[in-house]
């Protein structure tokens, strides 16, 4: 026998569901309508008044196809921002474990004060050490016996860079500048030290090594703990990569690149060590 005539309830649902099916369809190309679309799917599945056979196996179908376009609105929504939420969330914590490395490297230089580790005018404050001394790698100054570590072994795989020594650890290059007598900066662990400036200015960089699969951002902390970040982005690539292209010690102030506070972080009012 034919399927008797559609009922009252049968026509709303019908109606609901050709809306449900447009809503799916639009979802093709603004994908945060799928989950909404999907519980509406949902909600006339479970809603479906008393059914002939063959009705009700017209619905299914007819259900089961607007299923389907909810599903590939879903996974196109997946794709475009819950996968792209959890990458940015992983290069952010990747970022957080950059800045604690470089806050090591601050921490290592306030013992180094506070302990007058060098100390050429007996003023009880000490000044900041090359990247090679706080390792332990190489005295405290080239004209010292004396060494200490006061950054572990994390810190000591060095590679050569042309601005000086760095760092290799967790993708990135990390590279201490200390203030010179002639009033520049340097990394290279032989450069003549201004001892009086350097008990109160260092510059530790952190860039990229090019190997990792990091934002590329460029961290900088300096002795107050002043934290500033560069995109380190151009065109093609990244603008300081590697150790053949590492920033410059005074990259910061040579202007030319968009440094910020990172996070708003404010720097210290005050040197520990320092009177």
């Amino acid at each position: 026998m034919p399927d008797s005539a559609p009922s009252d309830r049968e026509r709303r649902h019908r109606l609901f569901l050709g809306g449900v099916a447009l809503l799916a369809l639009a979802s093709l190309w603004l994908s945060e309508l799928a989950l909404f679309a999907a519980f509406l799917t949902f909600l006339t599945w479970v809603s479906l008044p008393e059914l002939s056979a063959g009705q009700r196996r017209r619905w299914l179908w007819a259900l089961g196809v607007v299923a389907l376009v909810c599903t590939l609105g879903l996974m196109r929504f997946v794709s475009q921002y819950a996968l792209l939420g959890m990458t940015n969330a992983s290069r952010r914590s990747v970022d957080k474990e950059i800045v604690s490395r470089l806050r090591e490297i601050l921490f290592a230089q306030d013992y180094a004060r506070e302990h007058a580790l060098v100390d050429p005018d007996g003023d009880g404050v000490g000044s900041a050490l090359a990247l090679s001394a706080l390792t332990g790698s190489a005295p405290l100054r080239p004209q010292l016996s004396e060494r200490t570590e006061l950054l572990d072994r994390r810190y000591a795989q060095i590679r050569e860079t042309r601005e000086g020594p760095a760092s290799a650890l967790n993708g990135y290059l990390f590279m201490v500048c200390l203030p010179t007598a002639g009033g520049g900066w340097s990394a290279a662990p032989a450069a003549r030290v201004d001892e009086e400036r350097a008990e109160r200015e260092f510059v530790a960089l952190a860039w990229p090594d090019g190997e990792g699969t990091s934002s590329g951002t460029v961290f900088v902390i300096d002795a107050w703990e002043r934290i500033l970040e560069f995109a380190n982005k151009r065109e093609r690539g990244l603008v300081f990569s590697g150790v053949n292209s590492p920033p410059t010690c005074d990259v910061v102030t040579r202007g030319g690149y968009d440094f910020a506070a990172w996070q708003g972080k404010v720097a210290r009012d005050h040197l520990p060590g320092a009177p």
